[in-house]
């Protein structure tokens, strides 16, 4: 009885049933080698990868570190958003389609997605 309750919490939390569950992902967003230091990042799922699902969100730290609530991530590949309230990003950053930073989010392990803008400024 107890493996049908743990496929429905899975199920639940936004993973489906054949997928891994959630696993942990944090990391820091710098630009230049300095943290960003206030903002979000965003974790859209990439269907040109095969994942799908909701968009997570997670708020940037003062010291640019990030982590994703609610247990992480399902496995997969995802689009990567980032906005700043200090930094003026270009705005292509704030859009999945457009940003041009995709990572993948294994299963079975803590994941750790450092996000460097520097090239991201550059194509401006």
């Amino acid at each position: 009885m107890r493996p049908y309750w743990a496929i429905l919490l899975f199920a639940l939390v936004g993973c489906s049933s054949s997928e891994s569950p959630r696993v942990p992902v944090y990391g820091r967003v710098t630009i230049r080698g300095t943290a960003l230091h206030s903002g979000a990042i965003s974790f859209t799922p990439d269907r040109q990868h095969g994942s799908d699902g909701p968009t997570q969100r997670a708020d940037l730290a003062a010291n640019g570190q990030f982590r994703v609530p609610k247990g992480g991530l399902c496995p997969g590949w995802y689009r990567v958003t980032v906005a700043s309230l200090d930094v003026r990003l270009p705005v292509r950053l704030r859009d999945p389609d457009a940003t041009g930073i995709v990572r993948e989010v294994v299963g079975g392990r803590d994941n750790i997605l450092n996000i460097e803008l520097d090239s991201q400024l550059a194509n401006r």
